[in-house]
């Protein structure tokens, strides 16, 4: 998490989403003079359950107007490794928006370049990747691993590792980007176009009303040989805080077909303390009362919650049950009708 201050988007009135060669395409036209935004968009329920039903029956909606704006996007990654498992985290329960929902890494842009370049909104993605999740050797000596895929990884990589104390010598590796379906097209108010983008895109109005480009990066390597760290926090009066977040390490079919509010059985969940440089990775302990999606109290301490981005992501290298469109206009139906989206059988009486 970084401050307000640090962040630079802005509202859109003017985008689209067309339904095409077996993916998304988005345009997004650019206002002129726009003004820095410093907060989210309010969520906007009515708005999205029309935008999906008529993207799902008729492939076209527009996504922003005058009355319904939508932000500039964020971006993120999801961490794929090479035995069909795949990392992503919790948010916790001070989290502003889906509080304890599992997410895959993302966040906001910090410059002008990032909302008008391919490459600084490509970057963006993987600036977050580094920031809020390292992966680890599971060596005697572990080693930070570093995809090499691009020079912005290693830069904050290294400096995320110092946030947290850890001195670990770099593993540089080849890694593979799953090929996106989606194309994002950004225009100037006179339809000029100024960059297009292939890759995996979500929006929602659920929560807050927001856009992300979603990359899948596949690693090579299993589960056996490498953990992850969540390594997103804060800084405050100088000091870095670590959120020390929990992380998953799921396998595709463990999830598949998993309603939203299901029990996770026996997953494999870690989170990790610093000790003389190295990382320390335990599984943390839970006590009753347990908090689960949205901060309600549920009977289990692991109930299954994947946001917008884990959705889009997981649809993205073919997980089966994981159709982001139907799962956002589903919960906005469902918080418009005043229903709880968890199952009664998890719900804490």
């Amino acid at each position: 998490m970084r401050s307000m201050n640090e962040i630079y988007q802005f509202k859109i009135y003017d985008a689209d989403a067309t339904m095409e060669n077996g993916g998304i395409t988005v345009r997004l036209f650019y206002p002129r003079n726009p003004k820095p935004i410093d907060r989210i968009i309010k969520e906007n329920l009515p708005f999205g359950v029309s935008v999906f039903e008529r993207l799902i029956r008729d492939g076209y909606s527009g996504i922003a107007d005058e009355k319904n704006p939508i932000k500039t996007a964020s971006a993120g990654l999801l961490y794929l490794l090479e035995d069909g498992k795949f990392i992503c985290h919790r948010r916790d329960k001070d989290a502003p928006t889906h509080k304890l929902y599992h997410c895959a890494n993302g966040g906001y842009t910090k410059s002008k370049e990032s909302l008008y370049t391919e490459k600084g909104l490509e970057e963006t993605g993987i600036r977050e990747a580094a920031e809020e999740c390292l992966i680890v050797t599971r060596e005697e000596e572990p080693r930070l691993v570093v995809p090499n895929y691009s020079s912005v990884f290693p830069t904050v990589a290294k400096a995320t590792a110092k946030n947290l104390g850890l001195n670990l010598e770099p593993k540089y590796t080849s890694a593979e980007v799953v090929e996106p379906t989606d194309t994002l097209k950004v225009f100037d108010a006179d339809e000029n176009l100024i960059f297009k983008h292939k890759t995996f895109i979500d929006f929602i109005y659920e929560s807050s009303t927001s856009l992300n480009v979603l990359d899948v990066l596949k690693l090579p390597f299993s589960s056996k040989e490498v953990m992850p760290i969540a390594s997103e926090g804060t800084e405050k009066d100088g000091k870095f805080i670590h959120f020390n977040q929990e992380s998953y390490v799921i396998h595709t079919s463990e999830i598949a077909n998993k309603p939203f509010g299901c029990i996770l059985e026996n997953p494999k969940v870690y989170k990790t303390r610093i000790e003389k440089g190295k990382p320390i990775i335990y599984r943390p302990d839970y006590a009753e009362p347990y908090l689960g999606p949205d901060g309600v109290q549920v009977t289990d301490p692991h109930v299954w919650a994947p946001e917008d981005m884990l959705v889009r992501t997981l649809n993205a290298i073919g997980v089966e049950g994981y159709k982001w469109m139907e799962m956002e206009l589903w919960k906005e139906k469902m918080k418009l009708e005043g229903k709880s989206i968890l199952p009664a059988s998890v719900l804490k009486n």
